[in-house]
Parts: structure tokens; C-alpha cells; sequence
């Protein structure tokens, strides 16, 4: 299969749909669980610990309770990733294809459908080295920024693919719009 085919084909409106209702039922699962956890697990905060000391310090207010919970947001953020990725990508392409009849895909289109995937292994590498942290105690500074580090490029990535949906979105919105006039 050609580059410009799985573009066509991931820009259709099942695949971004398939791609919604995998990403719902991970965020809507994830908040079930951390809503067992009395208090809220709150696992952002576990996220942007920068240090070794505010890490730990995070684990201990849970106990042993709220790790086996984030361990259970884990596995399920694992999956919530991919449907995540799937979702940019398919999206992102669905309206850059729907801005014009004759539309080809351009390198920057193939980029900002790959970039999602790439935010997908980072957020595996974050997810897999709290894992590595707290299963085996490897708890040092340089793990939690290691760590801090993954989740920061992480977000750098969804947000620049959040920005392009936003442009592929508002393009084809634009030009319906002036069509119609």
C-alpha cells in the first residue's frame, strides 16, 4: 500500500469515528478509576513531579491503594495512547482531505500524520518508566525528570497536532463556507 492510499484511506469519517469511541472509552475508563480512589487519584500530579523527593512524596499519600489504581490507569493508558494517536491522525487528515475536491497529500500532511504516533511511544516510554520507578525502585532525580522530560515532549507533540487539526479544521470550514456565498 502507497504512502498517499493510507493517507486517503485513514482520512475517512469511520476511521476518525472508530478512532473517537476507542479514545472515550479509555478517558472515560481511566476517570472511573481514579474516581475509586477516595479524594481523586489525581495522577496529572504524579506527571510533572520533577524531583525524586516530590515523587515519592506522591506515592506515599497514596499508599498502596492508589498505586495499584494508577497501575490499572496504566495498562488502560497504554491503549488510550494509540486510540489518541489514531484519533490526530485520522482527524487531522479527514479535514485537510475535505479542504478541496482535488486534494493530494503534501509532506507536511504525511508529517502530522506519523507526529501523533510519535507522541503515542513517548507517552509508552513515560507510562513504562513509572512502571520501571515504582515496581522496582529506581527512584532517583534522574528518573523523575527522565520521566518529566517524556511527559513534557509528550504534551509538546499533542499540542502541535491539537494546532493542525485546529488549521486543517478552520481551512475547511473557510472555504465551505465562501463556497456557499
Amino acid at each position: 500500500m502507497n504512502l498517499k492510499r493510507l493517507y486517503l484511506n485513514m482520512s475517512s469519517l469511520h476511521a476518525v469515528v472508530a478512532s473517537l469511541a476507542g479514545a472515550a472509552a479509555g478517558f472515560f475508563l481511566t476517570s472511573r478509576i481514579e474516581q475509586d480512589f477516595s479524594g481523586g487519584l489525581n495522577s496529572i500530579n504524579l506527571l510533572l513531579a520533577h524531583s525524586s523527593s516530590s515523587f515519592a512524596h506522591i506515592l506515599e499519600t497514596w499508599g498502596r491503594t492508589g498505586t495499584d489504581l494508577y497501575f490499572r490507569v496504566l495498562r488502560i493508558d497504554f491503549f488510550l495512547a494509540f486510540f489518541l494517536a489514531l484519533l490526530f491522525a485520522t482527524a487531522t487528515a479527514h479535514y485537510a482531505k475535505r479542504k478541496s475536491p482535488d486534494f493530494s497529500p503534501n509532506r507536511t500532511d504525511y508529517i502530522f500524520l506519523a507526529l501523533p504516533f510519535i507522541g503515542m511511544v513517548l507517552d509508552w516510554a513515560e507510562n513504562s518508566m513509572h512502571i520501571l520507578i515504582i515496581n522496582n525502585g529506581i527512584l532517583s532525580d534522574l528518573t523523575v525528570k527522565t520521566v518529566f522530560s517524556l511527559t513534557l515532549s509528550k504534551f509538546a507533540v499533542q499540542a502541535a497536532c491539537l494546532g493542525r487539526l485546529f488549521y486543517n479544521y478552520r481551512i475547511f470550514r473557510q472555504k465551505k463556507y465562501s463556497s456557499a456565498a
